[in-house]
């Protein structure tokens, strides 16, 4: 009876590692800009979002891509490939837990809520990545977080930092 329970275990085990994990393996990230800030010569332009972005992460092989840009004030769909390589993924401790502290009291408690300026982002999972994007000279790094994708962008001729908001996951 041992070995039926131990080999079903075991059985399991193996269906878990090899079906489920694979089919989560790679999933999909949306996210809508709220505000981005565009340099060029030296002069900045604030500019509220206009795009949604779809990428497809694989954690697995250290990989995203952008599949999809839609222009949200003229609803035009712009098929991509852009292809991002994974260099950072792991959970942040930016809170208290990376102090050691659990419930933070008194003085320490009151310093370490100030300097928490989004107490949501203590713990989130973030991955970073960076492509080369664009025909010639575009870089771009992506900061994805659970609620939030961060980009940063430099040709030769500027430079764009935009936040968004993730909405959606598949």
């Amino acid at each position: 009876m041992r070995n039926k329970a131990f080999i079903l275990a075991a059985f399991l085990f193996l269906c878990n590692l090899f079906f489920i994990g694979k089919a989560f393996a790679e999933y999909e990230v949306v996210c809508r800009e709220v505000n981005s800030l565009f340099i060029q010569g030296g002069k900045p332009t604030n500019e509220k979002g206009q795009y949604e972005l779809h990428f497809t992460v694989n954690e697995e092989n250290n990989s995203i891509t952008r599949t999809k840009v839609i222009n949200l004030k003229t609803n035009e769909i712009s098929e991509d490939n852009s292809q991002y390589k994974i260099f950072h993924s792991q959970v942040e401790l930016l809170g208290y837990e990376y102090l050691g502290i659990r419930n933070p009291s008194g003085f320490i408690g009151f310093v370490l809520k100030i300097l928490d300026k989004n107490p949501k982002r203590i713990e989130q999972k973030i991955i970073k990545a960076v492509g080369q994007v664009g025909i010639i000279d575009g870089y771009e790094i992506l900061v994805i977080g659970e609620d939030f994708v961060g980009q940063s962008k430099s040709t030769l001729d500027y430079f764009v930092v935009v936040y968004s908001k993730r909405y959606k996951e598949k």
